[in-house]
């Protein structure tokens, strides 16, 4: 039982590998077809820029380039001068920069050369303004830090020359401008004939008729000369006086003035009022009189009128002026027996009228 059950699995395990066999067919490289010719082999697969998960990673390459030396900056040191240029031709600011650089190192200082870093600097600028040239130098330190600055307007940059030293001299020593001036350095700018406020000098010359009411004595006739320096709003100026008195009852006076004259206006015509401070001399005759009354010195005056043809070149002046002296008049003389007189002083003030005409 056992021998014949063993040859039945035999049998059985060879049909199954036939069976096997049989369907696989051309399925196995190397193996027959159906129709008896082998068949193809496979093709060769392409390789792979990309690795497979199942290949070892490479090592990443080592540089073997050897490292040069670091550079280390170069810290700016030194002293430059440069040049700015605002309306000069290119030439002319070449040569001036120029020559004001060389002024600076004349005065002692250690320039560096165009294009080396530097930690501090002279900046010399031109700047065009009209017909006119401003020459402006300013000492930076660091850069960008002003610390001194100084300028000149020159007439054009032919005057550069004569300006460039006092300039060099007055930044580099940080000294006034106006310390370097001399006889032979000065540029156009400082001698330029400055602009006035209008006025005009008068000369003067009138009658006067004096008078001293609290005397009883009535416009004694004088002559009057004066020079006065107007503008369109005040006038300043000296005036002389003198009046003659004729036998008898009389005043005689004379003064010498300096005051000045507020205008109204500034028309053609207009009133004034004034003042001032003169020195003077006063007598009083009388005719029943032992003798004269006299005196003299400092006193004041108060004056007013009106001046016409101001528009002209020559004008007419009329005024009223009242003197009060700071002094009494008093009796000088002697009796026929050699005494004093008697007279008790007294305080006299002149009051005179003015005609004058001036050119």
């Amino acid at each position: 039982m056992n021998l014949t059950t063993r040859r039945l699995s035999t049998a059985v395990s060879a049909s199954a590998v036939a069976l096997a066999l049989f369907t696989a067919g051309p399925a196995f490289a190397g193996e027959p077809g159906t129709d008896g010719t082998p068949a193809p082999p496979p093709a060769a697969s392409a390789p792979s820029d990309t690795p497979s998960a199942d290949a070892p990673s490479e090592a990443p390459a080592k540089d073997t380039t050897t490292p040069g030396p670091v550079t280390a900056p170069v810290a700016a040191t030194g002293t430059t001068c440069l040049v700015f240029n605002n309306g000069l031709d290119a030439a002319s600011a070449a040569t001036g920069g120029q020559i004001m650089c060389d002024e600076i190192r004349g005065q002692g200082v250690a320039l560096s050369s165009a294009g080396t870093p530097s930690a501090n600097a002279y900046r010399v600028h031109f700047d065009r303004l009209g017909s006119k040239l401003i020459v402006r130098v300013t000492y930076e330190a660091p850069l960008g830090t002003v610390r001194r600055s100084r300028r000149i307007t020159v007439s054009g940059v032919e005057e550069v020359p004569v300006a460039a030293p006092r300039l060099a001299r007055a930044i580099v020593q940080d000294e006034a401008l106006d310390a370097s001036q001399r006889v032979d350095n000065l540029v156009s700018e400082e001698t330029r004939k400055y602009e006035k406020k209008p006025g005009e000098f008068l000369w003067g010359v009138g009658i006067v008729g004096v008078s001293a009411p609290t005397e009883n004595r009535w416009m004694s006739p004088g002559l009057e000369f004066m020079g006065y320096y107007e503008t369109p709003q005040y006038g300043f100026g000296v005036s002389l006086r003198a009046s003659f008195g004729s036998n008898g009852d009389s005043l005689q006076t004379a003064s010498g003035g300096l005051g000045g004259r507020y205008f109204l206006s500034q028309g053609d015509t207009s009133l004034f009022v004034g003042g001032g401070l003169a020195i003077s001399y006063a007598q009083v005759s009388a005719v029943n009189a032992e003798s004269d009354l006299e005196g003299s010195g400092l006193g004041a005056f108060a004056e007013g009128g009106v001046e016409m043809m101001r528009l002209h070149s020559s004008r007419m002046i009329l005024g009223l002026r009242a003197d009060a002296p700071f002094y009494s008049v008093k009796d000088n003389g002697y009796d026929y027996e050699g005494a004093p007189t008697k007279q008790h002083p007294r305080w006299v003030m002149p009051v005179s009228i003015s005609a004058t005409y001036a050119w």
